[in-house]
C-alpha cells in the first residue's frame, strides 16, 4: 500500500504547485490577448452571418421590384 501512496502524493504535489504557478506580466498580457482575439474572431463570424442574411434579404427584395417593374405597362415606363 504504501508503495502507491508515495507517487501519489508526489504527482498531488506537482500538480498543487502547477495550478500555483505565477505567470509573469508578458505571460498573462499574451493570455489577455489571446482571449481577446479569440472573442474578436466569434464576433467577426457573428457580423458575417449577419451580413450573409442581409445579403439575401435585400437579394429577395431586389428580385420582387423587377418582377413588379416587368409587369408595369409599356406606357408607365
Amino acid at each position: 500500500m504504501m508503495k502507491f501512496v508515495l507517487p501519489a502524493v508526489a504527482l498531488l504535489a506537482a500538480t498543487s504547485a502547477l495550478a500555483q504557478q505565477q505567470f509573469t506580466p508578458t505571460q498573462q498580457a499574451a493570455m489577455s490577448l489571446g482571449q481577446q482575439l479569440g472573442l474578436a474572431m466569434q464576433n467577426a463570424a457573428e457580423l458575417a452571418a449577419q451580413i450573409q442574411t442581409l445579403n439575401a434579404q435585400i437579394a429577395e427584395k431586389d428580385k420582387r421590384i423587377r418582377e413588379l417593374e416587368a409587369k408595369k405597362p409599356e406606357a408607365a415606363k
